[in-house]
């Protein structure tokens, strides 16, 4: 039943699926969806399924957005169809603790430099997990994302549509794969936005890094042009000099208004700049406040935005964070949680310096050490992405100045769907839909409104 969502001038409405899967006749939960309904009835092609990825970002503000990004051809032919994935914002959400727990998990640094050290942040690590269990109850063991991929496609019978019309971005990149893994006859219309390859035997967490040094190299050749850039010399040095800042941070923390900015802190403000070329000069004030005035305000306040608090009242004002360690815990293989001694982290930490020089002692700092000891049964991703009975082939996008989700696994995305088109956009920023590049929106407008598909490869 559709009314007014709570914030929002659309629709709103509560789709009831399985609790497990499983179990498909047992206990239930709520899906909230959000609707930006077609502007011309007698264009309807149906409803298309739209998700900003997280893993944990909530959903029903998405469809809206890329109504937006996207123009008035895709209005015209679509119910664009926002949604919270299970264990998400304002469906049956997970919950790990109250605000204080969560600072102490989600903010502090946990260097790792010893077996000792190393032990402290398991252990930190098991207990997370056990409040999330103990605040969430069976839930926690059913935001797994194949488990949201079958949601996806009741919230598709639901709406009456025959086949999935579906846009994913980020995370919501792999949602879409996992579906069409899933149900391949079913996919109508697909593209995936700032695509990544979630089944590669490379680990995830050294392209990103690779990714995020990319561009922090990007930004510091721009901005060593600008007039007010605090950085000098070269690149390297201005990478230097960032590594420098971030190793106070470690050791010293910066004075804010707020109280300390530590490592994970300030890491996170310099991070959220590099998703968008937008920031750019966000981050480039807040190096000159930090550098020069020896105080952090503005990574403060970055690093609150990115982790989605208030940093006047400490409340976290969503489950994002909540969210995206239960999903990502559940979706590893069980192989990749096995508790790590101080050895394996030495391997890995090389590993890591080599994809990251910058970047690389503050990814060892936040938030514990992982899924070891997660309280319930892992599930693991699709043993396979052979999508070759798709109507269509699927849309892969990837932007060759992407951080978060670098071009590179993109297109490894793209390989093992097999049915797929994949278009390469040059430029800086996380994803396609919301930089403006009219060459990609052009696409997207043509494959979801009139079936017309771009050649593989194409550059925009």
């Amino acid at each position: 039943e559709w009314g007014l969502c709570d914030g929002l001038e659309r629709e709103c409405a509560d789709v009831t699926v399985p609790r497990d899967w499983d179990d498909p006749t047992g206990d239930t939960i709520t899906v909230r969806i959000s609707r930006y309904a077609a502007t011309n009835a007698d264009e309807r092609i149906g409803s298309l399924l739209v998700n900003p990825g997280g893993p944990g970002s909530t959903g029903l503000w998405y469809a809206e957005s890329v109504a937006g990004y996207a123009g008035t051809d895709l209005t015209r032919a679509y119910d664009i169809i926002g949604f919270d994935p299970r264990g998400v914002g304002e469906s049956t959400a997970i919950s790990c603790g109250s605000d204080a727990e969560l600072d102490e998990f989600f903010l502090t640094d946990f260097p790792q430099e010893d077996q000792a050290l190393l032990d402290q942040a398991i252990a930190v690590s098991e207990a997370f997990g056990q409040a999330c269990l103990e605040n969430s109850g069976e839930l926690l063991a059913h935001v797994d994302t194949q488990s949201t991929a079958r949601d996806m496609d009741l919230i598709r019978s639901v709406l009456g549509d025959d086949e999935l019309y579906y846009f994913g971005f980020s995370y919501g990149t792999e949602l879409g794969a996992t579906y069409a893994a899933l149900y391949p006859e079913n996919v109508g219309r697909m593209i995936l936005d700032g695509a990544y390859d979630f089944l590669s035997d490379e680990d995830l967490g050294l392209v990103q890094a690779a990714g995020f040094e990319l561009a922090i190299g990007n930004f510091i050749d721009w901005c060593l042009d600008q007039d007010e850039c605090p950085l000098s010399g070269d690149v390297q040095d201005g990478k230097d000099q960032v590594k420098a800042m971030l190793a106070t941070a470690a050791s010293d923390g910066y004075r804010t208004s707020w109280g300390t900015a530590n490592s994970t802190i300030v890491s996170s403000g310099v991070f959220v700049t590099l998703y968008d070329r937008e920031y750019w000069d966000y981050l480039m004030l807040g190096l000159d406040e930090t550098i020069n005035d020896g105080t952090a305000d503005i990574f403060y306040q970055l690093g609150m935005a990115y982790v989605d608090r208030d940093p006047n009242t400490g409340e976290w004002l969503s489950n994002l964070n909540e969210a995206f360690t239960a999903i990502r815990c559940i979706d590893s293989l069980p192989e990749d949680v096995e508790p790590w001694t101080v050895a394996d982290l030495q391997e890995y930490r090389a590993e890591l310096e080599a994809a990251t020089p910058t970047f690389a002692d503050a990814w060892l700092t936040g938030g514990g050490a992982g899924c070891d000891e997660w309280p319930v049964d892992l599930v693991g991703p699709v043993e396979s992405l052979d999508t070759t009975d798709t109507a269509l082939p699927i849309g892969v996008c990837g932007a060759t100045g992407d951080p978060a989700t670098p071009v590179d696994s993109a297109i490894d995305l793209a390989d093992r769907l097999q049915n797929s088109r994949m278009v390469v956009r040059e430029g800086e920023g996380h994803g396609s839909i919301s930089s403006g590049n009219q060459c990609v929106i052009r696409i997207i407008n043509e494959y979801y409104v009139d079936e017309v598909l771009p050649d593989d490869d194409t550059r925009c």
